[in-house]
């Protein structure tokens, strides 16, 4: 009950925005979020960055832009391990994470609160492709690529889900923060494959999707797929394992 009262208030919620060389978006990130209404805190968390980030995020925190902080990371372990960090450092019932390179609109943070506020276990993520994808905002090879692992995880979780690595993912803090940690950089597969197993509810929502204004994507598509590969034919070969002994006891 206490979740309930707090989602549909939306009285404790953190962004958390993990950043790594986006010095050309993240105070003008920094600043719509810091704007939405019901937000407790915005979380810079800068994940090693050479490119002046660092300095920028902590610049921010002393700015009077309201719940706004820094964590600066010394070293770059990836987006998965600077969510993570972020995950441990609030308090707050309810954790998002959205992308600093500002390709998502910060505006579609409302349409999460409001399904947190309609349902505490729930595990809200975007979808792009629901959305209104700028024509160059998604190389072919990272739309078909997201379309093909999003159909393999929609057949292992058992529901249909459009969107994997969209910059945008939401919960609550105590069951992501325990979430299992894959070796992946990018941690994405590791929030849908623990929301399912916590029970969460899943809630997509379009978001307005644009292309980047600065800096560069930090995903190479042949690496990147090959782990996420990696990640899936481990999870089905888990479901397979699971699988096998109903199917012997069925045959008795």
């Amino acid at each position: 009950m206490r979740h309930a009262t707090a989602a549909r208030g939306c009285a404790s919620v953190a962004v958390l925005v993990p950043c790594y060389n986006e010095a050309g978006t993240i105070a003008d990130c920094a600043e719509q979020l810091s704007q939405l209404p019901d937000i407790n805190t915005v979380l810079l968390i800068d994940d090693g960055s050479q490119d002046g980030s660092s300095e920028i995020c902590a610049a921010l925190a002393d700015q009077p832009f309201p719940g706004v902080k820094a964590l600066l990371l010394a070293q770059n372990s990836g987006k998965s391990a600077a969510v993570r960090e972020g995950v441990r450092a609030v308090s707050t019932e309810f954790v998002i994470v959205f992308d600093a390179d500002m390709t998502v609109s910060p505006t579609s943070v409302e349409a999460v609160l409001q399904a947190l506020r309609e349902h505490p276990l729930t595990f809200v993520y975007g979808s792009r492709f629901r959305g209104n994808t700028a024509p160059a905002g998604m190389s072919l090879a990272h739309r078909l690529g997201n379309r093909f692992f999003a159909r393999w995880v929609s057949l292992l979780l058992h529901r249909e889900i459009g969107d994997i690595l969209c910059g945008l993912k939401a919960g609550p803090r105590e069951v992501l923060s325990n979430i299992p940690a894959s070796a992946c950089r990018w941690g994405d597969f590791d929030l849908f494959f623990g929301a399912a197993d916590a029970g969460l509810r899943f809630v997509e929502i379009p978001v307005v999707y644009a292309s980047r204004r600065a800096g560069k994507s930090k995903m190479h598509t042949l690496s990147a797929g090959l782990y996420f590969a990696y990640l899936c034919a481990g999870r089905t070969l888990r479901a397979l394992v699971q699988a096998t002994p109903r199917k012997r006891s069925a045959t008795k």
